[in-house]
């Protein structure tokens, strides 16, 4: 391959999880798009010409697609915003008791001050989810291995500094 095309791919990809962690729709949309007609135009990648010749397959692949990220959002991304905002979430319930005592969660649920946390009010971010699945799925799978073994090794260096570190304390005041 093109080492050109490679990077193009790289660059293509960090702009596309750059984009699908801004929960834009247009703009993960836009990044997509562009990437389609910079691989047809630059790269001679048959993109419009491969979904002009097999209509079919490809509304079997979107509906396959949308299937994926639909059930990716429900069952990671929808949940993941939840607890990502379970302090507001938190704060806004003990204030809505303060503010209609005896009411329970199912009227809180029901009420304006939980509009923030409904599927009607983040249209935009459940499509940009689904839609950019594979993106942001690429981001998750990746960065929180990275994230893991970063803070192993800060946690095992630590240790193994401090132990050093004691060690060699012990044997300064020893001589003294």
């Amino acid at each position: 391959m093109d080492i050109i095309f490679i990077i193009f791919l790289l660059a293509a990809l960090a702009v596309g999880i750059f984009a699908s962690e801004s929960d834009s729709f247009i703009f993960t949309t836009a990044t997509i798009l562009s990437t389609f007609v910079a691989l047809d135009l630059l790269f001679s990648v048959p993109v419009w010409a491969t979904i002009v010749a097999n209509p079919i397959a490809i509304i079997m692949f979107v509906f396959a697609y949308v299937a994926v990220g639909s059930a990716y959002t429900a069952i990671w991304r929808w949940p993941e915003f939840i607890r990502e905002n379970s302090e507001i979430l938190q704060d806004r319930y003990a204030s809505y008791l303060v503010k209609h005592q005896g009411h329970t969660k199912d009227d809180f649920m029901s009420s304006y001050d939980y509009r923030d946390f409904t599927a009607s009010h983040n249209k935009s971010s459940l499509a940009n989810w689904v839609l950019a699945w594979p993106l942001s799925l690429t981001w998750e799978l990746s960065r929180k291995p990275a994230i893991w073994i970063w803070e192993t090794a800060y946690e095992v260096l630590g240790n193994l500094f401090t132990r050093i570190g004691r060690r060699v304390t012990s044997n300064i005041l020893k001589d003294k």
